[in-house]
């Protein structure tokens, strides 16, 4: 089977903006510059949503980008898809963070190690490959499908398909990635991949 997929990282929030660790345990909603930067991307991405379906993880800030970019559109919910469990990190930034112990091994470790009640990256990123797989199941040959999720799972899911390095993936909001791959039985390939971005035209 051949399909492709677009994944879509979520629209902006004020947890975003002041650079904190927002993940599984913070349900943030857009913030108003997030919702202006939809708007003014929705014309862009009037291709995907003619050509499939619409996916998205379960937090509200996944859903409300689904919602604006792909208005008129049905929106799956798939509830693997969340973020990243940041733990005793969540809702914080460097500067609240740089004189905690347990945040400076956690750096020094290239942010793989296991969050103080949270996860580890390895773990993280087979939580989100094992949701990505899900959704691949449900795929019918030549189908195409549009996933709005968080930039944590595009990293995994583009990492385990190139076997690539989970930071090289990061993307900012509203970009991601098209992937075309070839499914068989027990096999998932990526014939190709590009990133995408609303802010320009190539």
């Amino acid at each position: 089977m051949i399909c492709t997929i677009f994944l879509i990282r979520h629209g902006k929030t004020k947890g975003n903006i002041e650079k904190r660790y927002i993940g599984s345990k913070t349900n943030e909603a857009l913030c108003q510059d997030g919702i202006d930067e939809i708007i003014k991307a929705k014309d862009k991405y009037n291709y995907l949503s003619a050509n499939g379906r619409i996916l998205s993880g379960p937090m509200e800030r996944c859903i409300g980008t689904a919602k604006l970019l792909f208005s008129s559109e049905k929106i799956e919910i798939n509830e693997g898809l969340t973020e990243m469990d940041f733990g005793i990190f969540e809702n914080l930034n460097f500067t609240e963070l740089k004189d905690s112990k347990e945040y400076r091994e956690w750096v020094d470790s290239n942010c793989e190690g296991k969050i103080p009640e949270g996860e580890k990256l390895s773990d993280f990123i087979d939580r989100s490959y094992d949701a990505f797989n899900i959704i691949l199941k449900t795929i019918k040959d030549k189908e195409s499908v549009t996933i709005v999720c968080h930039g944590g799972n595009i990293m995994s899911i583009m990492s385990k398909l190139t076997k690539g390095n989970y930071f090289d993936y990061h993307i900012n909001p509203l970009c991601g990635y098209h992937i075309d791959l070839l499914v068989e039985e027990g096999k998932v390939d990526a014939i190709s991949y590009n990133r995408i971005t609303p802010w320009s035209d190539t």
